[in-house]
């Protein structure tokens, strides 16, 4: 299954790989963008908060955003492209989507998504999101080290920072 979360703008609003860095560095991440995402569609590798990760992408006019999400279509102010970022399963996709939907969000001036609460979120909602994937993933991955029986101890303690 997977899932998503979509920004949506005024194409007026350009942006670009400079604009974007900024942006994350602004919202306190660091990043290596592999590919420009203005056009993107497929997957789109990302090397951000010390995860080398990724995930799909699709961008274009906001027509296909406003078939799946018809109840929606009142909530636009204007906004005419979109940006879809899906992701399955892996927290380290998730938190990496999350975090360049934010800056998307913060560079264009858009509205951020997020289908599975079927919520807009705000820049600081989608970061916090993001902190706590990126955390979880960072638990999963110190987590696989140890034996099955120590694994279930330790994640509920982890602290990602440590």
């Amino acid at each position: 299954m997977s899932m998503s979360v979509h920004v949506l703008w005024q194409r007026g609003a350009g942006f670009d790989s400079a604009s974007l860095l900024a942006a994350l560095k602004d919202l306190g991440f660091e990043a290596d963008l592999m590919q420009e995402l203005d056009g993107a569609d497929g997957f789109w590798p990302v090397d951000i908060a010390g995860f080398r990760t990724g995930f799909e992408v699709s961008m274009g006019p906001i027509d296909q955003f406003v078939e799946d999400y018809p109840d929606l279509a009142s909530s636009l102010q204007g906004q005419d492209a979109e940006a879809a970022f899906y992701w399955h399963s892996d927290f380290a996709q998730a938190g990496a989507a999350m975090l360049v939907s934010a800056a998307l969000a913060k560079v264009t001036q858009g509205m951020i998504y997020e289908a599975q609460d079927g919520e807009f979120y705000s820049i600081d909602r989608a970061v916090q999101a993001a902190r706590e994937l990126l955390d979880s993933s960072m638990c999963e991955m110190r987590a696989s080290t140890f034996s099955v029986s120590v694994r279930t101890s330790r994640r509920a303690n982890c602290d990602p920072r440590q």
